[in-house]
C-alpha cells in the first residue's frame, strides 16, 4: 500500500494581489530569499483561494485519465469509466439530422449486441 508523504516547506515572502481593469485577480509570490531548486516547480490548473485575512491556499487538480472507447461506430461509442458509468455518447453532424432515427436505432442495437456479447463471455 502506497504511503502518505507530505512534505512541507516554509518560505517567506512577498504576496502580492493585483486586480486588473477586467476584475481578474493575478496571485504572484516573490520569496524573501530565492534559491534554485527549494521547491519542485509545476504547472497546471488548480484551485486557488485567499481568505480576507489573507491566508492562502493553491492546490494542483489532478486530472482523471479517461478510457478509451469500448466500441466505437461511425457516429457513437461506448464506454466504460472508472466511475462505474456506461456511456453511450451519439455525435452527428446538424446537416444529417433528419438521419437520426435511422443511425440511433442502427448504432444502438449493435452496442446493445456488443454488450450482450460481454456479458455472455
Amino acid at each position: 500500500m502506497k504511503k502518505n508523504l507530505n512534505k512541507t516547506i516554509t518560505i517567506s515572502g512577498f504576496l502580492a494581489v493585483t486586480e486588473n481593469e477586467c476584475g481578474q485577480n493575478y496571485v504572484q509570490f516573490l520569496p524573501d530569499e530565492p534559491r534554485v531548486g527549494l521547491v519542485t516547480p509545476f504547472v497546471g490548473a488548480s484551485r486557488a483561494q485567499m481568505l480576507s485575512n489573507g491566508t492562502f491556499d493553491c492546490l494542483k487538480k489532478h486530472r482523471k485519465p479517461r478510457t478509451k472507447p469500448a466500441l466505437k461506430l461511425p457516429h457513437s461509442s461506448l464506454s466504460f469509466g472508472a466511475d462505474n458509468m456506461t456511456r453511450f455518447t451519439f455525435i452527428i453532424p446538424d446537416g444529417d439530422i433528419d438521419q437520426l432515427p435511422r443511425l440511433l436505432k442502427r448504432e444502438a442495437a449493435q452496442a446493445s449486441k456488443f454488450v450482450e456479447n460481454l456479458l455472455n463471455e
